[in-house]
């Protein structure tokens, strides 16, 4: 049988299989065996009997069989393969913890007062949990549960609410560390931390675009976001930006507090000091470091006691120490990845290690909360596993049939491979 033929039956029967309801990652794989019966053994469809007569069951654990099994064995054998539930189960600790509704109040306090704020927060808030969580479902959800509702009392455009929540939630599949990309790398067999740096400039270009919308459009029409009403003890701009200058001032020299703390420790111990000129030096973490640390703590200081005010300062951080957890977290993940301090699945673990510590210092944690999170992690894992399994059966038998050399053939991706190398 021609692969034109059974590149026919291929796509019907995926419509068909995904029309009855069948999950996509059995329906592919369904397939898959299905076009390795057709090509290398298709008398077993018309006489099942003929069991163990093919080049296909003739000899248990050889031929394409195995070829196809070995595939499968080694993808699920991937070790940053486990980073996938670990993942998972930071954003179902996210999505069950207060975290993200504090997160929301903050970025609400800031921006409540500019023109489709809840829509700005909205995306930004979509940003934040992408680069928490790396999924999308969950994240989608939550922003409908919690932004959804205070958009659509104020008044906003539902389309507008309602295409802010989709488009920005949809931003997990661009942002690092995303699921998605994680799959593609292991299927594709493609660098998963290249891919990461690969989509960080596009991610946020994209959130960057969606709130540039958001501003544009409700200028040009008010309507589609009128202003809430202010509240009687809301601060007034000024005020605000002096409380927000204090928040910086505050986060910056915590910050920058135990950095210094690492960096005399690390001084004490001997750990800067013995250094080969392969390691190089450590950021932020040598003796020659402590001076401008210190001077950036006196500087903060000096900011929060004279310039902001001591009283803003601790309004500001009041109200903005929601974003202390999400950027937290961001920082672990990302900072680890990109710094080369670990890989992609320790770096899964170190945040959902923080994630599960800031919910126990915000009393959250509990085991209802952590044993709901886990029954979560596991049927999203095994979804998405078995789609992965699908994923990579289904293209082996169509390599087989020399379907690479015929894509190549075809003028159009001559002409697109041209195009891309000149």
């Amino acid at each position: 049988m021609d692969i034109a033929t059974i590149s026919i039956v291929l796509i019907i029967g995926l419509v068909v299989l995904l029309a009855i309801g069948m999950p996509l990652g059995l329906a592919s794989t369904v397939l898959a065996l299905l076009v390795m019966i057709m090509k290398f053994e298709p008398n077993l469809l018309l006489d099942p009997f003929s069991f163990g007569d093919g080049l296909l069951t003739s000899r248990p654990g050889t031929g394409p069989l195995y070829i196809l099994t070995q595939k499968i064995f080694d993808l699920l054998t991937e070790y940053v393969l486990i980073s996938v539930p670990l993942f998972i189960f930071m954003a179902s600790l996210l999505e069950r913890s207060g975290v993200a509704k504090t997160m929301y109040d903050s970025l609400d306090f800031w921006l409540s007062r500019v023109r489709g704020g809840i829509a700005i927060v909205t995306s930004l808030m979509a940003v934040l949990l992408a680069a928490m969580s790396g999924i999308i479902g969950g994240e989608i959800v939550l922003l409908g549960l919690i932004a959804l509702p205070q958009m659509l009392r104020l008044g906003y455009d539902q389309n507008l609410a309602i295409g802010t929540i989709c488009a920005s939630g949809s931003l997990g599949t661009m942002i690092p560390p995303s699921i998605v990309l994680i799959i593609y790398g292991l299927i594709t067999e493609t660098s998963i931390k290249a891919l990461f740096t690969g989509a960080f400039v596009p991610g946020f270009m994209l959130a960057s675009f969606i709130i540039i919308y958001i501003v544009v459009r409700t200028r040009m029409n008010p309507s589609l976001a009128p202003l809430p009403d202010a509240l009687p003890d809301a601060p007034e701009k000024k005020e605000k930006a002096t409380m927000f200058g204090g928040f910086l001032a505050i986060l910056v020299t915590g910050a920058t507090a135990i950095l210094l703390v690492r960096a005399l420790l690390y001084t004490l111990f001997g750990v800067n000091s013995d250094l080969s000129e392969d390691e190089g030096p450590i950021f932020l973490g040598m003796s020659y470091h402590l001076p401008y640390l210190l001077g950036v703590i006196a500087a903060g200081l000096i900011l929060i006691q004279f310039v902001f005010g001591r009283e803003e300062s601790l309004k500001g951080w009041e109200n903005g120490k929601g974003l202390v957890p999400p950027v937290t977290i961001i920082g672990i993940v990302l900072g680890s990845i990109y710094g080369g301090v670990t890989g992609i699945t320790e770096a899964a673990g170190m945040g959902a290690l923080a994630v599960l510590i800031i919910a126990a210092i915000r009393g959250e944690a509990s085991f209802a909360l952590i044993w709901d999170s886990l029954m979560r992690t596991l049927r999203s894992t095994g979804t998405i596993l078995w789609v992965t399994v699908g994923a990579a059966a289904l293209p082996v038998p169509i390599l087989w049939l020399e379907g690479r050399r015929i894509l190549r053939s075809l003028s159009w991706v001559r002409k697109c491979r041209r195009s891309l190398c000149y």
